[in-house]
């Protein structure tokens, strides 16, 4: 369900970026139109600012809320996250002790081809096709900012950074692509911080995804996603304590190398809930 709805929020996000990267986009009709003005150069900055270079390092907070008639339920998890163009990633998820009973770590590496999942406190792993995890109902622990941030093709930055008038063309369709959605723009203190938060809803599937932008850079704060089904109503917030941009990441870091004495085995459990 998770996996589902996730992808689809995060396709109305990308919908206005990465189709006009790889086809013209042909002019339809819109399925919703913002109901107010929002700021397109915030977003515009917003857009430049993460995809600076092909890598970065984050650090972020993953928090879970779930609820429903007389049942609540929370979670937390600390990421450490590196990424890379094209779908690389090692994320180190640490989960908060009050929700497992003790401490619990899961390592989540994937050179694009292979991913793997490791449990340090049970020395195993599981490895499957990088797209099999891409499509699972776990994919959200290796954070949203690392989904979004992946989502492009890796010639990316390359474009958004260029400043020739190409690229202002191409921040041009984008923009009115995202126009043509249901977005929403609203203040919104997170962290102590005062951001400026853009809403897209998505009424077919019952979902609000949202990106907290700090001025004037646009430097993203947070991601959240929430959605109800069968009664049952889930948020799920990646706040960003720090995010650093860089030209590359060793290529070893994506690779997953078995510790001695570990076993490989067909299941590792990712969540504690």
């Amino acid at each position: 369900m998770f996996s589902h709805r996730f992808s689809t929020a995060l396709c109305l996000f990308c919908c206005g970026i990465a189709i006009p990267l790889l086809a013209p986009v042909a002019k339809a009709t819109p399925v919703y139109l913002s109901r107010s003005p929002v700021d397109l150069s915030l977003l515009k900055a917003g857009i430049k600012t993460f995809w600076q270079t092909p890598a970065c390092v984050t650090q972020s907070t993953l928090t879970i809320n779930g609820s429903s008639t007389g049942v609540s339920f929370t979670g937390k998890a600390n990421l450490q996250a590196l990424s890379q163009l094209p779908n690389q990633f090692r994320v180190e998820v640490e989960f908060a002790p009050q929700d497992t009973g003790q401490s619990q770590r899961v390592v989540l590496v994937s050179d694009g081809e292979t991913f793997t999942a490791f449990r340090p406190d049970l020395n195993q792993y599981m490895q499957s096709p990088a797209k099999d995890f891409q499509g699972s109902d776990n994919n959200f622990w290796v954070g949203f900012s690392t989904l979004l941030f992946l989502s492009m093709p890796p010639e990316t930055p390359a474009l958004f950074q260029a400043g020739t008038a190409s690229s202002e063309t191409l921040f041009q369709t984008i923009l009115q692509e995202l126009q043509a959605l249901d977005l929403s723009e609203s203040k919104a203190k997170l962290a102590g911080q005062e951001t400026v938060k853009f809403s897209l809803n998505n009424k077919t599937d019952n979902l609000v995804a949202s990106i907290y932008l700090l001025p004037p850079q646009g430097r993203l704060k947070a991601i959240d996603f929430e959605t109800e089904s069968q009664g049952i109503k889930i948020q799920i917030q990646e706040i960003i304590q720090q995010r650093d941009c860089q030209a590359s990441i060793p290529n070893s870091q994506f690779k997953f190398l078995s510790p001695p004495g570990s076993q490989q085995v067909k299941k590792v459990e990712i969540s504690p809930f």
